[in-house]
């Protein structure tokens, strides 16, 4: 699937190298481990341990093309979902999303938890809110190469354009 030196996108760890593709010898079983290194300074060697096996699961993924960052902010000036029906259900799809390491699916969470925005539930799924745009703002920076505040400028105008359209 990936290969060693190319550039990869962790959900929760952003960019990242393909360092090194090892045997895995802490199990009998054999299996291959993929090693990653962030991008971003983290403290001590630090590296994320994949096992192949699991690697489409963790939602790590090679970078969208450029050409699909317009289509990307779309979803974000798109309808969003009602989420208010039922809160668990509404959290844990977003979540989902969130984790998938799809950055289409992203883009919906956030958009439909910022439609939730006043909403007493709203200050839970904050936390999401702010964990969805890191992973699209990580992203488009990268993709883009752009500075992370000019692509989080990219998002909330996007989102702002949104809101101006229901007001009306």
């Amino acid at each position: 699937m990936f290969k060693i030196g190319d550039t990869v996108i962790h959900p929760n760890h952003g960019v990242c190298k393909v360092e090194s593709i090892q045997n895995d010898v802490s199990t009998e079983a054999k299996r291959l481990i993929y090693v990653l290194k962030p991008n971003k300074p983290i403290p001590g060697n630090f590296r994320l341990l994949i096992p192949k096996e699991a690697i489409k699961g963790s939602g790590v993924h090679y970078p969208v093309s450029k050409s699909k960052i317009p289509s990307i902010l779309q979803v974000l000036e798109d309808e969003p979902n009602d989420l208010s029906e039922d809160y668990t259900r509404g959290y844990d799809l977003s979540k989902e999303k969130i984790q998938s390491g799809n950055l289409y699916k992203t883009a919906e969470a956030l958009r439909d938890l910022e439609k939730q925005k006043g909403h007493k539930s709203y200050s839970i799924k904050d936390q999401l809110v702010q964990s969805a745009k890191k992973i699209l703002i990580e992203e488009i920076s990268y993709v883009k190469s752009i500075h992370k505040y000019e692509a989080e400028e990219l998002i909330d105008n996007a989102l702002q354009k949104k809101e101006r359209r229901e007001k009306q």
